[in-house]
């Protein structure tokens, strides 16, 4: 899952205050997808979650963390992020049934591996991919799949790109594989059912910036599906 997170420039009045040095806001002002207003000034000094695209900063995610390959993740994000098998475990468990109940009996044949930003990027490579924005990939042989998905996401992030994975690879057991717009398009339409049963300002943002994305594999992909 490809996921684009936008800053919007607004030109009005607002008696507000910024969100990271809590002094007024002038006319000209950025508002990031959570709706936390900030002055222009902030945005070269800031660091954004990895995750979630906020700033990361004590007045909006009290703080955060740098994980050992150079990703920063907020405190927010860190306190559903995904780092144990055990609960890897109890996710699969409850993406099946959601699959199900869509009507995609997945047989499990596939494991679910963690892995780091550096790990990843290194197998895009050996593909020729060499984008920062994956966050996942499945490979398969006769036998059975593997999901490797970066660790540390949290939870409904999670998730929704483990659907999108596990999509992969129920096509994959159906004999649908078809063309790479409308597997990756159809993919992303079952990861945005899940996402919208969790109605939260974070899936929605999810939402957006899958319907947003204007990549020409994923993003028209999905609109083609959806």
């Amino acid at each position: 899952m490809i996921i684009c997170l936008t800053l919007i420039t607004s030109f009005i009045f607002s008696s507000e205050l910024c969100s990271l040095c809590s002094t007024p806001l002038s006319k000209n002002f950025l508002t990031d997808s959570w709706g936390n207003n900030f002055h222009p000034n902030h945005l070269k000094e800031s660091i954004f979650c990895k995750s979630c695209n906020r700033v990361i900063s004590e007045s909006i995610t009290q703080g955060g963390y740098i994980l050992p390959d150079s990703r920063y993740i907020c405190n927010l994000c860190h306190q559903s992020s995904i780092t144990k098998n055990s609960q890897i475990k109890k996710i699969k468990k409850t993406s099946i049934n959601f699959m199900q109940k869509l009507g995609l009996e997945i047989i499990d044949n596939f494991n679910i591996n963690l892995i780091d930003q550096n790990t990843l990027l290194d197998s895009l490579k050996e593909h020729g991919l060499h984008s920062i924005s994956f966050q996942a990939f499945t490979k398969c042989d006769e036998k059975e799949c593997n999901i490797y998905i970066l660790d540390y996401l949290p939870k409904i992030l999670f998730q929704s790109i483990l659907i999108h994975e596990m999509t992969h690879i129920w096509l994959r057991q159906n004999n649908f594989i078809t063309n790479l717009k409308e597997e990756e398009g159809f993919c992303n339409l079952v990861s945005s059912y899940f996402l919208k049963t969790e109605q939260s300002k974070f899936s929605s943002i999810l939402l957006k910036s899958l319907f947003e994305n204007s990549d020409t594999i994923y993003g028209n992909g999905y609109r083609l599906m959806n």
